[in-house]
């Protein structure tokens, strides 16, 4: 039996209206919920190691920001946050089959942008840079090395269906946790094919594959690094020429540096 869903009438306030026009579950409620049973922080699925030997967490939490709750979902490595996306909270219904406040069954949200994060100024140079139109009908060839939570790919594929995406990690177990905590949905338009990036820039620029824009995410968790991304082999000379040779005329490439980010509340 499926439960009946309410929408958004004209005497629902803002806060419990999703973008997609259906009534949500109340922000405040389902916060005292979370922090009475968790505390700020959720671990989900714990000490996920890699093969470089680094582990991290999968950490639901809740934060209060711009007067309101919201809810993330991130990989941690104790208090180092890696990666983030936000989550949506559920649907009112009259009644559900699961516990409507139980955020490790809710979904991540794939229309919010963080204007704090730098993967949002990458997002944004994409389009400001020229080198790919800013429409939902735009058709650009997207790379993406270092995967993450997924958010970048992710907010692209789900708002910009035609793009053709395409983002490369060395770690397989990256990917199944995006698969599995991330929402990360695959197709002919979204690929992720594991692979050493540096290399895979490479081989594009001896096959001749072209790219409108390049987004280099790739990090380290290593706190004696003076930048927590790129990783140094992404800025020798010989990758940065691979790089250029890969990139249409118009193209553009992002790659930030910044440290590391902890936790705070």
């Amino acid at each position: 039996l499926q439960a009946f869903e309410f929408s958004c009438g004209t005497d629902v306030p803002s806060e419990v209206c999703d973008r997609d026009h259906y009534e949500t579950i109340n922000a405040t409620e389902a916060a005292t919920y979370f922090i009475q049973n968790y505390g700020y922080r959720r671990v989900l699925e714990k000490s996920i190691c890699l093969r470089d030997g680094n582990c991290f967490d999968i950490v639901d939490g809740v934060v209060y920001l711009d007067d309101r709750y919201v809810f993330t979902r991130d990989i941690a490595e104790g208090d180092l946050l890696l990666s983030r996306m936000y989550l949506k909270l559920p649907r009112k219904v009259n009644y559900a089959t699961y516990n409507i406040y139980d955020t490790a069954q809710w979904k991540v949200n794939k229309t919010r942008l963080d204007f704090a994060s730098y993967t949002t100024t990458m997002i944004e140079e994409m389009f400001t840079s020229g080198a790919v139109d800013m429409s939902r009908e735009t058709e650009a060839q997207v790379l993406s090395i270092g995967l993450g939570a997924g958010f970048v790919n992710s907010y692209l594929h789900h708002n910009y269906p035609k793009l053709n995406i395409t983002v490369v990690d060395i770690e397989p177990k990256i990917v199944d946790v995006c698969l599995r905590w991330f929402d990360l949905q695959l197709d002919e338009r979204h690929r992720a094919i594991v692979a050493d990036g540096v290399k895979f820039i490479h081989d594009a620029a001896k096959e001749g594959r072209k790219y409108d824009a390049v987004h280099i995410d790739a990090c380290t968790t290593d706190l004696s690094s003076e930048l927590a991304c790129p990783i140094p082999i992404f800025l020798n000379p010989e990758t940065v020429a691979a790089l250029s040779k890969i990139l249409t005329k118009k193209g553009s490439s992002s790659e930030f540096f910044f440290p590391f980010i902890k936790y705070s509340h």
